[in-house]
Formats: structure tokens, C-alpha cells, sequence
């Protein structure tokens, strides 16, 4: 019996008994008096029965249904030997890994000690359709000495920064060989060090807004390259199962990498590996710096192995001689440039010369191989 009903019948019982005390001719005996009360008693059950009832239902069907968590023991170990896989299928993101170190190396006839530091950090945008990429990697390290470099693929180029000494920037573009693919290309990330295997379930938790499932593993599951002690963490998404984010940290161990070159010298440093802006919009651009007066020339429709470096452009086509020479005549012509005197054509040959306000193109295409090689300078 629940405890309202308990309570009703006691007030029930109580209000009885008062009445019956006072007394009266009218008033029905004892027997009658415990009779009505019972009577009453049964009809509060009842009632409050069937108040209960549709509130207990209602409240039962208010409740929705929530599937329970896994426990960490019925999440397996996570084996992983790529962290690109499963990249291919999202529309765009940005992808990044930034390491630090620091190592010491030991003279072998001397003892001395030196000690040194670095840091790397390398981001990929990628957009899957139309497929385009771009990539800028650097490097420093406590000798001042310090590298990079910048790709960018659109369309069918792909465009390579390079800086000299002086900080003068420089374009080598060049055709792309997976023009028409749709998928991730290799990525630079810590599966070029090693795998995990065996990696323990941690739990469930929202990692860059992506719902992940969280592991925890150590030198004895991750197989990377001579690290020493090692202690990581990694978060792969729960649905499309690639990693969303990754964080290392190791000391010791003698790799070859991070500084840690010679037998005997030692280290220790950290890693971070994530995926963020995961199919938001990215606009990925030829770069300003690949924009020159080369890369405004007309270009045969057939053209392959394209390679633009600076103000002058390279590439074959399957086109006869005569009808590139003939191409060109008419294409320079409409864009504003005009032929010069003092070409010069052969069979096998041609040499033609165009200008344009203070430009010079000098155009040179020959027979090579079944194939029309190609080449023009801009020169001012």
C-alpha cells in the first residue's frame, strides 16, 4: 500500500472513531460504525488507484528511452595504423601536427654534453570537390637554422613557394598527375613514425565539436620509432571513425628523429595531431606569388607535363608542329600580342617572337618523340 492511500485511511479512521465517541441514539453501532469505515477505506483505495494510474502512465511515456553508454569493458582496443583513414570521406577540413623537442647529445671521446631544441609545425587544407589542397610546412631549431616550404594544388596545377635568403618568394608550378581525383592525398602525420596497437577505451567525449571515442595508450602499444617512455592519448570519431585528435609526449630513446641522431644522446618532447573545420567551407586559391605574365599565356587545350617556373612556361602536347605554330599565331594575336619579325620555322622547328606593352614572349616548339615540346619566356 502506497503511503497516500495509507495516509487517507487513517484520517478515515480517525474521523470515525471521533464521531463514534460522542455518542447518539441516531448513530449506528460499533459493528456498523467499523463496517461504514472499511466501506469508505476501500472506496479511497479504489479512487486513489485510479488517480495513480494514468499519472504513473504519463509520467512512464514523459520519459524517453536513452540507449546506455558502453562501459570501458565493452569498447575493444583500438589498433590503429593510419590516421588519414576514413579523411576521404569528408567534404573539407584542416588537418595539423606540431611537434617540439628537446635532445642532448654526449661526445663519446670528450663526455660533453650538448643540448639542443626544435619545432615543426605542418597544416593541410583539403577540399575534396573540386579537389584542392593546400600545405605549408616549417621548421626552427636553436641553431637558427630553419626550412619550410608551401604547396598549393588547384584545378590541375600544383604550385611550390620557395624563399632564398633574402626572403624573395618563387613559384615552380607544375601539372598534377591526380588532377581528377576526389580523394585525400598522403598526408604528413605521426603514422610516418609508427602504429598503435591495443590502445585502452578512456571513455566518450566531444573533441573539436566531433563526438570521439577516447584511448590511452604507452610505449608497450605504440609502435614508434625509438621514442623511449612514451604516453598518448588519441580521440577517434565516432562516426566515420577517423582520428580526430592525437597528443604524445615521450623521453629518452635514441630514433634518429628529434634530434636524437647519435648513440647515446637523449631527448624527450611532444606532439599534438588534430582535424578541425571538418566539412566547413574552404577556399583554397592559386597563390599571388605564382600569378606572373607566363601564367596568362594561352596553353593548347592537349597540354601535359606543364611545369611554369617564374616567367616561363614548359609543357608537350600531342599536336602537330604546324598547328601549334598556328595556335599560338592566333591566340597571342587575340590576347593583345604581336608577332615580330625575324622567326624562324622549320620541319622540325620553330622559333617566333611576340610583344606586348613592355613585354617580350619568345616562343620555341619542336619535335620530340611523337610529341611537340613547348617552351615561352616573358621577358620585360
Amino acid at each position: 500500500m502506497k503511503r497516500p492511500v495509507m495516509m487517507l485511511l487513517v484520517v478515515l479512521l480517525i474521523s470515525t472513531f471521533a464521531v463514534a465517541a460522542c455518542g447518539s441514539k441516531d448513530e449506528p453501532t460499533p459493528e456498523a460504525g467499523a463496517t461504514a469505515v472499511a466501506t469508505s477505506a476501500a472506496k479511497a483505495v479504489v479512487a486513489a488507484k485510479a488517480t495513480e494510474a494514468p499519472q504513473a502512465a504519463k509520467a512512464q511515456a514523459a520519459e524517453p528511452t536513452v540507449a546506455p553508454e558502453p562501459t570501458v569493458a565493452e569498447e575493444a582496443d583500438l589498433n590503429l595504423s593510419d590516421r588519414e583513414s576514413g579523411l576521404d570521406k569528408l567534404d573539407s577540413y584542416k588537418a595539423s601536427w606540431s611537434t617540439s623537442w628537446e635532445s642532448t647529445e654526449k661526445d663519446q671521446s670528450t663526455g660533453k654534453e650538448t643540448t639542443s631544441t626544435g619545432k615543426w609545425a605542418w597544416t593541410e587544407e583539403f577540399v575534396r570537390d573540386p579537389r584542392s589542397s593546400h600545405v605549408v610546412w616549417s621548421t626552427e631549431s636553436s641553431d637558427q637554422s630553419s626550412g619550410g616550404m608551401e604547396i598549393t594544388e588547384v584545378g590541375d596545377m600544383s604550385y611550390v613557394l620557395m624563399s632564398d635568403a633574402d626572403g624573395n618568394v618563387s613559384c615552380i608550378a607544375s601539372t598534377r598527375e591526380d588532377a581528377n581525383s576526389t580523394t585525400a592525398g598522403s598526408m604528413f602525420n605521426p603514422t610516418s613514425l609508427g602504429s598503435i596497437s591495443g590502445a585502452k577505451y578512456v571513455g566518450r567525449e566531444s573533441v573539436n565539436g566531433i563526438p570521439a571515442k577516447h584511448y590511452r595508450y604507452d610505449q608497450n602499444a605504440a609502435g614508434l620509432l625509438g621514442l623511449g617512455t612514451v604516453k598518448g592519448d588519441v580521440w577517434v570519431s565516432t562516426d566515420g571513425e577517423y582520428v580526430v585528435k592525437e597528443t604524445t609526449s615521450w623521453e629518452g630513446g635514441t630514433g634518429g628523429i628529434f634530434g636524437l641522431a647519435t648513440p647515446g644522446s637523449t631527448g624527450k618532447g611532444e606532439w599534438t595531431w588534430e582535424v578541425t573545420e571538418i566539412n566547413q567551407p574552404i577556399d583554397i586559391k592559386q597563390p599571388e606569388a605564382c600569378v606572373t605574365a607566363s601564367s596568362a599565356l594561352p596553353i593548347l587545350p592537349d597540354a601535359k607535363d606543364k611545369i611554369q617556373a617564374g616567367d616561363a612556361v614548359m609543357y608537350s602536347s600531342a599536336t602537330a608542329l604546324d598547328k601549334v605554330i598556328e595556335f599560338y599565331r592566333n591566340e597571342m594575336g587575340a590576347a593583345g600580342w604581336q608577332e615580330q619579325e625575324g622567326g624562324m620555322e622549320t620541319p622540325d622547328m620553330a622559333m617566333l617572337s611576340f610583344a606586348k606593352d613592355d613585354m617580350t614572349a619568345q616562343l620555341i616548339a619542336s619535335n620530340q618523340d611523337g610529341q611537340t615540346g613547348i617552351s615561352i619566356t616573358v621577358t620585360k
